[in-house]
């Protein structure tokens, strides 16, 4: 619908014509989720509607001196309209732009700026000051502009700005309320291409005001004329007051949509819709029930969130009002105290999953019951509180963007880097590019995010490396290219980087050890879980030869051997300039380091970035990126003699080309190993599986690398730099660049289980995949051989490769056993398998029927090591347990 303004048209009382105008309540066009989806040139030329919507902009209901209610377009410090330079055009001369607005809160951001690159002419505000400027078309995004005064919150002004050009400089003066607020000279001459309202040019730095109304000439305006603009505005616009908020009426929305088994789901949603824009009452109960809900165990916690008036849930941005754990059947209560502070307002029933739903199986709510205080205190009901649709649960694939562009003010993100500690906690590194995306030298930090919970949320970002951009000479000081390392002995976890003085990045730096004349590899540790960090240290006069150019880590991740040894991929610029990769180590947990020699010793073809893994015969492989223009990958194992050598005595093989590579760094992991304890062996490999940086790839090898015989892709949009870990509960995760236009927008995390990949065909029905039989030798073709015991265990091979035990060692079998302690506490014990989850259930009878899990006993993971558990007392005389595997 399109609301319109009740006041008179006052166009005549603006001196000239303006070249663009946009009038609250007039050819503003609002979306069915209540949000501003246009807002039209009132002069009349349709190629300078704003046209396209960042977040949500809405329109709030404001009283009128004369009595009439007036629609101000209200943008909240995450949404922003605009139109690029194609569409509104450009201004390549003098300009003024008059804003009538209040600044509704003090957070830095933007309230007008051009929305491409012929040039920047905006206002701004930082640390409460107005900043008003121009900038060329290659200055930062979020510079700073001259100062012209402070802010002034919550009050309804008028701001005009002035931009006289002349020659290569422009006179920039700042007006509110016709009084000069300030003016700078600045030695920049350039236009206003496109307008953007309440954001800069790279659609961040959201600011957060009211507009009444916004009018841009292509001309300054004089002493007199800025008189009657000031005229027009206070006659128009009057006195704007705002109006408590009534509840009207509320109803549940809700979408049909499928979604991955893992992480949180928003179901649906209570609208409530008001009139006024001062809050005055809040919601205190809402009631619901998962109705329609295949299987209510599928869900360990239902939790109640707002996002005010976003129609879209995004935890990052909801506030989180209560939760219910293990929500069974039946009425469901949610208790709160939320004022709703926005005319439609949004309660979203969420369901955070337990990750062990069957495929197929349905997540579905109904809200039937809210409660508000205030004046309209009572109980009420949804006009609809169970509208069609659901979630399907279809997918084993759940992902979430941890990093993009402009989050934290930030240019862009680059350079993943991810590791699981051994407390089970996810550990991502990245390039903090804050200026651009151009590499090193630069200002550029080393950033860190937690998962504590398998990547389904983290943390916010730390800062872990950084050095002084202000420094004279440094180029921005800038530091980058982590790559992330957990001593498994210690539990330290490593980072390393490229730290760059001034230019002595990859093409800058030369010969020599100090940090003056070439780059530094350096390095710094957590000893609490990456919460804290030291303070990097330089380890390049033990590791570089003075001749070489540069040396420095893979990125990405390095990893600890089975016998304890550090690894870090490493690469380097010869005294030749010709770029090799190799790796350092350490066998004393970080305290020295050496370097291993290159992995192609003639230097063609050239290689860089790579990633390594230990293979089950002790060799370690490398992965690296291949210069040599044949789009493949680049592949070598160094070995040794274990009985006779170390790894210092150890040597590269014959290196060889597979799988399609677009120069890119790419990501080689340990999936499985039957040395720890696993029935099979497996390898990933994740790369853009093009020639170009796009569609995301994962491949599983079972013969350690030499083929890669199993294949999916993860996405098809650009892509590049990618890195893996293995989850806490044995399923893959990965960290990638992407974007929906460029590879570099952002960082997205990624998990899933190997089934996703391997697929669960079962081309003879007898419930092993076709995937399983593969890596055991059965016949995927011939069920028989699925109830045959191979190791005369007393265990068909179907128990044994669904239970993950080995079906040809007798030694490999999930047998319970239980002992009495001397407190006569009855213990049950079992051998496990790693990653593998057990539930223990108990039964009087044996029945089929009668068997159920034991409330106060969770579900189990398996490490490798036998398990055991206490059993409750004060069972009856006879006491069936079983261990089962979900």
């Amino acid at each position: 619908m399109t609301s319109f303004l009740s006041l008179s048209d006052a166009t005549a009382d603006l001196p000239h014509t303006p070249y663009a105008r946009y009038k609250a309540g007039v050819g503003v066009t609002i979306a069915a989720n209540g949000t501003v989806e246009l807002w039209a040139d009132t002069e009349g030329s349709t190629s300078r509607n704003l046209n396209r919507v960042i977040g949500a902009p809405i329109t709030t209901p404001l009283s009128h001196s004369d009595g009439s209610t007036v629609d101000i377009v209200t943008f909240d410090g995450s949404s922003s309209i605009w139109a690029a330079v194609g569409d509104w055009g450009s201004i390549s001369g003098d300009r003024t732009l008059i804003f009538h607005c209040r600044l509704t809160s003090n957070n830095d951001g933007f309230l007008f700026d051009g929305s491409t690159n012929p040039g920047k002419t905006r206002a701004q505000i930082q640390s409460n000051n107005w900043q008003v400027g121009v900038q060329s078309s290659n200055a930062l995004f979020a510079a700073s502009d001259p100062l012209t005064t402070t802010i002034t919150t919550n009050t309804w002004q008028t701001h005009t700005f002035v931009f006289d050009e002349s020659g290569s400089s422009t006179q920039v003066t700042h007006y509110i309320n016709n009084q000069q607020a300030g003016s700078n000279n600045i030695d920049t001459d350039t236009s206003l291409g496109g307008l953007i309202l309440a954001s800069n040019g790279g659609t961040t730095d959201k600011l957060s005001y009211q507009l009444a109304e916004a009018v841009i000439y292509d001309r300054t305006l004089n002493g007199s004329e800025l008189t009657a603009a000031q005229t027009y505005f206070t006659d128009q616009w009057g006195d704007l007051t705002d109006i408590p908020m009534s509840f009207s009426n509320a109803t549940v929305i809700q979408n049909s949509n499928t979604g991955s088994i893992y992480g949180s789901h928003a179901i649906c949603a209570l609208l409530v819709n008001s009139t006024g824009n001062i809050p005055n009452y809040a919601i205190t109960q809402v009631v619901c029930s998962l109705n329609g809900t295949t299987n209510t165990g599928d869900i360990a916690k239902l939790h109640l969130y707002s996002s005010n008036h976003s129609a879209e849930f995004d935890s990052s941005t909801s506030i989180l009002l209560d939760t219910i754990t293990n929500p069974g059947p039946g009425s469901l209560s949610f208790q709160c105290n939320h004022t709703v502070a926005h005319p439609n307002s949004h309660f979203w029933i969420v369901a955070e999953l337990t990750g062990q739903s069957q495929l197929g199986n349905i997540l579905d709510a109904q809200i039937t019951e809210f409660t508000i205080d205030g004046d309209q205190a009572g109980a009420f009901q949804p006009l609809i509180s169970d509208p069609d649709g659901h979630i399907s649960l279809t997918e084993l694939f759940y992902s979430t963007v941890i990093r993009k562009q402009g989050d934290d003010g930030v240019h862009t993100y680059r350079i993943p880097g991810l590791t699981t500690t051994n407390n089970g906690t996810l550990i991502a590194v990245f390039d903090i590019r804050h200026d651009s995306r151009s590499d090193l030298p630069g200002n550029i930090d080393v950033g860190c995010m937690r998962s504590t919970d398998g990547g389904f949320t983290w943390g916010p970002m730390l800062t872990i490396m950084d050095y002084d951009a202000s420094v004279s000479g440094s180029s921005g000081n800038g530091v980058g290219d982590p790559s992330i390392l957990v001593d498994t002995n210690t539990g330290r976890i490593w980072c390393a980087a490229l730290y760059s003085f001034g230019n002595n990045a990859w093409n800058g730096s030369g010969p020599g050890l100090a940090p003056s004349e070439t780059g530094q590899f350096v390095l710094n540790y957590s000893d609490d879980d990456g919460l804290t960090w030291s303070q990097p240290v330089s380890i390049t006069n033990q590791i570089k030869d003075s001749e070489w150019n540069l040396y420095f880590n893979g990125p990405g991740k390095g990893f600890t051997t089975r016998d304890g040894t550090l690894i870090f991929p490493a690469q380097y610029r010869d005294s030749n300039g010709t770029p090799r990769s190799n790796f350092i180590y350490s066998t004393d947990h970080g305290a020295s380091w050496q370097h291993a020699p290159p992995a192609i010793a003639s230097g063609n073809p050239w290689t860089t970035e790579a990633q390594m893994v230990e293979l089950d015969s002790g060799d370690l492989l490398i992965s690296m990126r291949n210069h040599q223009g044949i789009g493949q990958r680049l592949w070598c194992i160094y070995s040794w003699n274990k009985n006779t050598e170390t790894i210092a005595n150890g040597s590269w093989g014959t290196p060889w080309f597979s799988q399609t590579d677009p120069r890119v760094m790419a990501s080689v992991e340990r999936y499985r190993s039957t040395l720890n304890g696993h029935p099979y062996s497996a390898l990933l490999f994740s790369n853009p599986d093009t020639g170009s940086r796009e569609k995301m790839t994962i491949r599983l090898s079972t013969d350690e690398g030499s083929t890669w015989a199993y294949k999916r892709k993860i996405d098809d949009r650009p892509a590049a730099y990618s890195v893996m870990t293995i989850l806490p509960d044995g399923n893959i995760g990965i960290l990638y660049e992407t974007g929906d236009n460029a590879y570099y927008q952002g960082l997205e995390f990624a998990r899933f289980p190997i089934e996703w990949i391997t697929g669960s065909e079962d081309s003879d029905n007898d419930g092993i995949s076709d995937f399983l039989e593969d890596i055991h030798g059965l016949n995927k073709n011939d069920n028989s051989d699925a109830t045959v015991d191979h190791d005369s265990d007393g265990l068909t091979t179907k128990f044994e490769i669904l239970t993950n035990t080995n079906p040809y060692s007798a030694n490999s079998v999930l047998k319970p056993s239980l002992s009495v302690d001397q407190n006569d506490q009855i213990r049950l014990h079992w051998p496990s398998s790693p990653y593998t989850q057990y539930r223990i259930e108990t039964s009087q009878d044996l029945s089929q029927d009668s068997w159920s899990a034991i409330d106060n006993i969770p579900i189990m993971q398996g490490t490798g090591s036998p398990l055991e558990v206490t059993l409750p007392q004060g069972f009856n005389t006879r006491q069936f347990f079983r261990i089962v595997v979900p």
